[in-house]
């Protein structure tokens, strides 16, 4: 194999040259080195040369050698079982020579293979999973694929430059993604092709569901409840809004949900409630999970034979973007002698509001 010296330094290297067998007549014993080998970074992998024998003699001395060291390093090198460790991923070749109670000796090697991407796993639906690669390159070229085990193209780093900075990808949506990472090209020491495959869990994600407000509604009215929606970091339509009134009723599935937008509608005209009380409804949004999961949030109904106030948000309203402007509600009524008590203002996403609880918000 090839032999490297620190520039400035000095190093000696031992040559062993095969020899016929001695006058004396003496049988040379014979080695298997084992293999080939699989390795973990960080941890120890046992050789095994335990299988060595003599014809007429005896096993006197075992030397085991490791290449390229480092970052390949061995315990217990003069051992029959001695133990691998590497502070990087790599391909190796460990060389067994074996000794005979008479001085006749044999040899043999096995190749040591470390290879493990680092694979961030689990992860939520709607985010990143990432890979980090290293690999011990001794010279030479070497390139590195991603095969991210969702139909999407793979993806290759010419001429990696190890360790290789963290490569993201998005996974909308949950499941078990096979990922292959592999290393291959041609080094001083010859030919690589390795590869490691994982598996990245995707977790799903519930549906974080806004009810809305709570309401307030005069005995025997219908109760239509606005601007009720969810998100979901996963693509995972169709959804399915139910809602139970609270009133004791069977749970009722909500007109489909424009996937979209994520608004929840509610039914024309709305639920009535006649007795006088308050209800808790529960608005819940299943995804296309099996099982189904499902996100929920509720809001109160306060039915009484109070007659509720009237909103007026005033406007149309056209502003500029980025513009800032004051809202209206004074003109929102109650019945005498009932007066307006509470404003809780909303806006679509891309607005926001200062103030949002006053009659005149920005």
């Amino acid at each position: 194999p090839p032999f490297f010296v620190p520039r400035g330094g000095s190093a000696s290297a031992t040559v062993y040259i095969n020899s016929p067998i001695p006058e004396d007549g003496n049988l040379p014993p014979s080695v298997d080195a084992g293999g080939p080998y699989e390795a973990e970074v960080g941890a120890s992998t046992l050789l095994d040369g335990a299988t060595a024998s003599d014809p007429d003699g005896f096993i006197d001395s075992w030397n085991w050698y490791v290449y390229p060291s480092p970052p390949g390093s061995l315990a217990l090198s003069n051992t029959s079982q001695p133990e691998f460790t590497t502070t990087q991923n790599g391909v190796f070749t460990a060389t067994v020579i074996v000794y005979d109670n008479q001085g006749a000796w044999d040899w043999d090697t096995a190749l040591i293979t470390a290879f493990a991407a680092d694979l961030t796993t689990p992860i939520n639906e709607g985010s990143n999973a990432s890979v980090s690669v290293d690999f011990y390159n001794p010279g030479g070229t070497l390139d590195v694929s991603i095969d991210w085990g969702d139909g999407s193209a793979l993806e290759v780093i010419t001429g990696a430059i190890f360790p290789v900075p963290p490569k993201t990808h998005l996974y909308p949506q949950d499941g078990d993604y096979d990922v292959t990472v592999c290393v291959a090209g041609t080094t001083i020491d010859g030919d690589v092709d390795v590869c490691d495959t994982q598996t990245l869990t995707v977790d799903n994600v519930l549906p974080n569901v806004d009810a809305g407000i709570d309401r307030s509604l005069q005995t025997g009215g219908f109760l239509v409840q606005t601007r009720m929606g969810f998100t979901d970091p996963g693509d995972d339509d169709p959804w399915v809004a139910t809602v139970d009134w609270g009133d004791g009723s069977a749970v009722e599935t909500l007109p489909p949900i424009d996937p979209d937008a994520k608004l929840i509608p509610m039914p024309e005209p709305g639920h009535q409630y006649p007795n006088p009380g308050l209800y808790t409804v529960t608005i819940c949004v299943q995804d296309d999970h099996f099982p189904p999961d499902e996100g929920c949030d509720d809001f109160t109904v306060n039915v009484s034979n109070n007659v509720p106030p009237v909103a007026n948000a005033g406007g149309p309203y056209s502003p500029e973007e980025g513009e800032e402007i004051p809202l209206d509600g004074s003109g929102s009524t109650d019945t005498p002698p009932g007066t307006v008590q509470q404003w809780a203002w909303s806006t679509e996403p891309g607005a926001t509001l200062t103030n949002d609880d006053t009659e005149s918000p920005t």
